[in-house]
């Protein structure tokens, strides 16, 4: 754990669409309203439909031009949806990682939530096991990046403990049955500000 409002300090998250407003009211992504607090020191890069691949290509430049201090990285929805093999997805989330902290950036992986098969079947006109099928990818990336944190000393951020401890609530996640409602990017920056001491 560390605090983000440290002084000086430059914080980077680059990811796919679960770093964005995608279907949502802009400055309501979790990633937007820790801008907020973090008076400009906080870059977010969002790549829609990007996957750990597209981004293992563009990230470094992204480093380059940002200088950042700390580095979050949120991939793998994707690359399970498209059936990519989750070793080649934690692979590369690893190469990023070790890359970044090889260069002194302490590097956090943001660990995807599961979808809503159902859900993303209804809205998508697409048979449900399509959706299951990304579902077990995902939970593969989860066990080998979790394995990875307990062996390795990785550092990762949980969005499945924070999506489940919303269901508690009663609270809408997804809107889609991958990306997330409002209220759910309200939880996730709570979470975050919890974890990472911006409170």
């Amino acid at each position: 754990q560390f605090n983000l409002l440290e002084l000086k300090m430059k914080i980077l998250i680059i990811g796919d669409s679960l770093t964005g407003n995608y279907g949502i009211t802009p400055g309501k992504a979790w990633t937007e309203l820790l801008k907020q607090d973090l008076n400009g020191s906080l870059e977010v890069k969002t790549y829609n439909g990007s996957t750990t691949a597209d981004l293992l290509t563009i990230y470094m430049n992204e480093v380059s031009l940002c200088d950042p201090q700390r580095v979050f990285i949120l991939g793998g929805t994707n690359d399970a949806m498209k059936l990519r093999p989750a070793l080649n997805t934690r692979n590369n989330l690893l190469t990023m990682s070790e890359t970044l902290e090889g260069k002194g950036i302490k590097t956090v992986i943001l660990l995807p939530p599961t979808i809503d098969q159902n859900q993303a079947a209804d809205i998508f006109s697409e048979p449900v096991e399509v959706f299951k099928q990304g579902n077990e990818g995902i939970i593969r990336l989860r066990r080998l990046l979790k394995d990875q944190s307990e062996e390795h000393s990785l550092l990762v951020f949980d969005l499945e403990a924070i999506k489940q401890q919303a269901q508690r609530k009663g609270i809408q996640l997804y809107s889609d049955g991958i990306h997330f409602t409002e209220t759910f990017h309200w939880e996730i920056y709570e979470a975050f500000k919890s974890k990472f001491t911006l409170s």
